[in-house]
């Protein structure tokens, strides 16, 4: 008999409901947030057709050590996995959720999406994390200018490098 599973993951621990083919659910437990904990559990349970899980923070992470420990899953929209679970008018909780999502992966009513690459996910958090830095020295940058212009110092326009500023400053204070 084939088996499927709903993930419905959270930071510290993540609610999995199997159930069968013909939708009867067989367990439902809530585990600990990773992918050798999840798998554990699924294999203790039998072998499963296919995992669902929604998109999210933890998504690549878990969805990617699943699929490296030989669990077959599937990572889906979270937006459409919310209107499909809304059509089923249970209860918003972690247990309907999941049971929600283990029916989704029973029926194959969802739209698979990709889950990217440590590495793709690597490049865009550091990018990102640049224009944050970036943003944040402007911010800081325009202030001082605003601060300085306030007590008549002008340090001047076009000044890039943290050293020429602080220096323009230095200068315009004196």
């Amino acid at each position: 008999m084939k088996h499927y599973a709903g993930l419905d993951l959270s930071m510290e621990s993540t609610q999995v409901c199997v159930v069968d083919e013909n939708g009867r659910k067989l367990v439902s437990e809530k585990v600990e947030s990773t992918p050798e904990a999840i798998a554990t559990m699924l294999d203790r349970h039998g072998p499963v057709e296919r995992a669902v899980i929604e998109t999210g923070r933890m998504s690549p992470a878990i969805c990617l050590g699943l699929r490296d420990l030989g669990v077959p899953v599937v990572c889906i929209d979270a937006r459409q996995a919310h209107q499909s679970l809304k059509a089923m008018k249970a209860n918003k909780t972690d247990p309907h959720d999941a049971a929600g999502l283990a029916q989704l992966a029973r029926t194959g009513f969802y739209k698979e999406v990709h889950v990217k690459s440590p590495a793709a996910h690597g490049v865009r958090s550091v990018i990102t994390a640049r224009g944050h830095l970036v943003e944040a020295r402007v911010r800081l940058d325009n202030m001082i200018r605003g601060l300085c212009a306030t007590f008549g110092y002008r340090p001047g326009v076009g000044v890039q490098t943290s050293a020429a500023f602080a220096a323009a400053v230095d200068e315009a204070g004196r």
